[in-house]
């Protein structure tokens, strides 16, 4: 009869010799340092590469102005693109707002706002991604133009209406894309009979 030892040494025959317990901990502890190491270096690297594209992404902003993208352009990743100014119906005559007297004009609850000599403004850390011209004036305004702006920082977007009259007066009607869905820009502004109510 084959002794017990025996075929513990025969099922054993080619496997490598026992190494000892204070050996086995010391590789163990190399092997987890190697890795901390690598998953340290992987996110320095990733933290590093999201920086730098948030870094271009406000610096490209910031280039660009509220000079906004072709009325209707597609988002990019999910970023705003600003509507070009040399487009006919671009971010002319749109500029950011900088001085008090501009800043006053833009109530606490708004973004974008008439100045009282009938310049478009918007308030600082806002990008003009659409502009349409070409919106119902009733008969005592002087201008009307629909926008949608898009905070830089957390991407969200308004849509306005803003209305300026011969006397240095405005109004502004304030919406958001997710409260109109299915609709655009185009179809939220005002038709000729100023109702908000084109298809």
């Amino acid at each position: 009869m084959i002794d017990l030892e025996e075929r513990f040494q025969q099922a054993w025959a080619g496997e490598p010799a026992h190494v000892g317990v204070a050996e086995r901990l010391a590789g163990g502890r190399v092997r987890l340092r190697r890795r901390r190491l690598a998953v340290a270096g992987g996110t320095l690297a990733a933290v590093v590469g999201l920086s730098g594209g948030i870094v271009v992404a406000v610096g490209v902003g910031a280039d660009q102005g509220h000079g906004p993208a072709p009325a209707g352009g597609a988002r990019v990743a999910g970023r705003p693109t600003p509507v070009d100014p040399d487009e006919a119906s671009g971010a002319r005559g749109v500029e950011v707002a900088q001085t008090v007297l501009d800043l006053d004009r833009i109530d606490p609850v708004h973004d974008a706002a008439y100045t009282d000599d009938g310049r478009v403004v918007v308030r600082p850390g806002w990008l003009v991604t659409q502009k349409v011209d070409e919106v119902y004036v009733g008969p005592d305004d002087q201008a009307a133009v629909g926008l949608e702006v898009t905070n830089t920082t957390t991407l969200e977007a308004e849509w306005y209406y803003l209305a300026w009259g011969k006397d240095g007066s405005s109004s502004v009607q304030r919406s958001w894309p997710q409260a109109n869905p299915g609709k655009t820009l185009g179809a939220w502004l005002p038709d000729p009979q100023g109702n908000h109510s084109r298809p």
